[in-house]
């Protein structure tokens, strides 16, 4: 029965941990923004992003862009979400895997804070194969941003500043059209600025996507990796200096980068699953069996403002004093801060 109690002790000791670990990254303190700033990044994963440009691939050279932008974005900063999406990445140039490809475009990193490793791991997760839904891609964005929009309203958050930033190697193959859905996004209820950026493209193929920029968004020319990384985090940084936050980026010629290894990460679209926590006890060979946690990879992967973390403990059948039955679960579960009767759901693009 000692045996027994302490093994409960352990694990309620555990528990305690994973909630402190918790409350301590929800108390994390940094510069205020002004206004929430919501940002989804939109690669282009079409097969021509497989083509040499200045000496190197252009998916090389857009991930090397991409780790220049993460090594600078704050991870620290309330109220800053920045997302991860890709189109093009499914099938190939082929005609018939053009209906599959066309229609493939994957949030890989929610609008829900900023997690570098997550952004990182997802930058290196694809290679470019297919076609160039643009229009779809721009589509899809804007829903994932109506769905951070809804989640701050319930929250009471004041309006957010909602950006669109696409990368294209090449004009819409998939008889989207881009520029209609641009003009949609611009009358919808949230506004939401889209910037363009053309990587690589002839002036004839650029002045199809200049009609894409909206809400004081701008179409911008990369035609090479340094480049595409100067305007993206550029971009960027207006939009966090807008709203009072001192941005100051490390100089691209200072930076390192360490290209991930592609093997062995896995393409991830948003999940949520629990974490399961079980306390071990004797087994029926009389061994001691530790207590075990595991936390499972969960997207979004980090709590919100008016989020918290709850566990619940069940012992399980203490008549055989077999404590290697007893089970605990530890949840994250929303909690709205405005109004205690309101549920605010998490996003689940």
């Amino acid at each position: 029965m000692k045996h027994r109690r302490g093994v409960l002790l352990i694990y309620s000791a555990l528990i305690i941990l994973i909630l402190w670990g918790t409350s301590a990254a929800l108390a994390q303190t940094a510069q205020a923004l002004a206004q929430p700033v919501n940002i989804v990044l939109v690669f282009d994963a079409s097969g021509s992003m497989a083509a040499a440009l200045g000496g190197e691939r252009k998916i090389d050279a857009a991930r090397r862009a991409m780790e220049y932008v993460i090594a600078n974005l704050p991870d620290d900063v309330p109220n800053l979400n920045v997302g991860f999406r890709i189109y093009g990445h499914e099938g190939d140039n082929s005609e018939a895997q053009r209906p599959l490809s066309c229609q493939s475009t994957n949030l890989l990193v929610p609008v829900l804070g900023v997690d570098p490793a997550a952004l990182r791991a997802q930058t290196f997760a694809w290679e470019p194969t297919g076609w160039t839904p643009i229009a779809l891609a721009l589509q899809e964005a804007a829903l994932d941003l109506d769905e951070v929009h809804a989640y701050q309203s319930c929250q009471g958050q004041a309006a957010a500043r909602n950006v669109i930033i696409m990368v294209t190697d090449g004009e819409e193959t998939c008889d989207g059209n881009p520029c209609q859905v641009a003009q949609s996004l611009a009358a919808a209820n949230i506004a939401t600025t889209v910037h363009i950026i053309g990587f690589g493209l002839t002036p004839d193929v650029a002045a199809t996507l200049t009609c894409i920029p909206q809400n004081g968004g701008v179409y911008a020319d990369a035609q090479d990796g340094d480049s595409l990384a100067r305007i993206l985090i550029d971009m960027i940084g207006q939009e966090l200096e807008a709203q009072g936050l001192t941005f100051d980026p490390i100089a691209l010629e200072d930076f390192e980068f360490t290209p991930l290894e592609v093997s062995g990460i896995a393409l991830t679209p948003v999940t949520v699953e629990r974490i399961r926590v079980t306390p071990g006890g004797m087994n029926d060979e009389g061994t001691f069996v530790p207590p075990s946690i595991n936390v499972p990879v969960v997207t979004p992967s980090n709590l919100v403002p008016g989020q918290n973390a709850q566990a619940t403990f069940a012992p399980g059948d203490s008549a055989g004093g077999d404590a290697a039955s007893a089970s605990a679960n530890a949840t994250a579960t929303a909690q709205s801060l405005p109004t205690p009767t309101a549920i605010c759901p998490l996003p689940q693009r």
